[in-house]
């Protein structure tokens, strides 16, 4: 699930006791729907919550509902109107999508347990060799956000990745983006893709944690 509280926003002042017991109330509501549907869910008992502010984050370590949480990743936003052009790109590559064929290789590349049945739902460019190799990919993540961006070792260092991610939010985000804003889950030692969203003008708005809290049972203490 994804959370939204006005605390996040640092233009509202105030009403913090407010938001507290709100977010309170969301996740025991959220638990007790969860509880309903746990004979068909794969881990029942938790939540798991998606780019959740680190204010946010805070707030429920001090209630003692964070069963477990990600690294801490920077929030980039990038505007349509910022985005460099697009580029061509060297011979011997071309543009494709991800297959159904090619989930496993995505899956092999990054370190986040990612569904591969989710992932063949998600929008994505990739760039290929002749042999229609896959060699950089992204894909569009449910949130809108730019997801498992990668690029092979030995292509590294050719501008890549830069393209691969400005043919994804021209070509697939315009529908999810119709606000102009582009964004970004970074880890903070994640240096490359750092590099990659500062290339398209993007900045850093906020720091953001994956998180799992627990069923309602706990949350019933607090």
């Amino acid at each position: 699930m994804w959370l939204y509280s006005s605390i996040e926003n640092p233009a509202i002042e105030g009403g913090e006791d407010v938001c507290e017991e709100q977010i309170l109330q969301l996740l025991e509501r959220a638990a007790v729907i969860e509880r309903e549907y746990k004979d068909q869910r794969e881990n029942p008992g938790v939540l798991l919550i998606g780019s959740l502010h680190k204010k946010i984050v805070q707030l429920l370590e001090r209630h003692s509902l964070v069963k477990m949480s990600s690294q801490e990743h920077f929030k980039f936003i990038s505007r349509t109107q910022d985005l460099p052009e697009a580029r061509e790109l060297p011979d011997g590559l071309s543009w494709s999508l991800i297959r159904a064929s090619d989930i496993l290789l995505v899956l092999s590349r990054t370190a986040i347990p990612y569904v591969a049945a989710a992932m063949k739902l998600l929008p994505s460019i990739a760039i290929e060799t002749s042999t229609g190799v896959p060699i950089a990919w992204t894909f569009l993540g449910a949130d809108g956000s730019l997801k498992t961006l990668h690029c092979e070792e030995e292509y590294r260092g050719q501008g890549l990745a830069k393209a691969v991610t400005l043919r994804l939010f021209h070509e697939k985000s315009a529908t999810l983006a119709t606000d102009g804003l582009y964004h970004a889950d970074v880890a903070v030692n994640n240096l490359s893709s750092q590099g990659v969203c500062k290339s398209m003008r993007g900045t850093i708005k906020w720091s953001i944690y994956c998180m799992i809290t627990p069923h309602a049972s706990l949350l019933e203490t607090n």
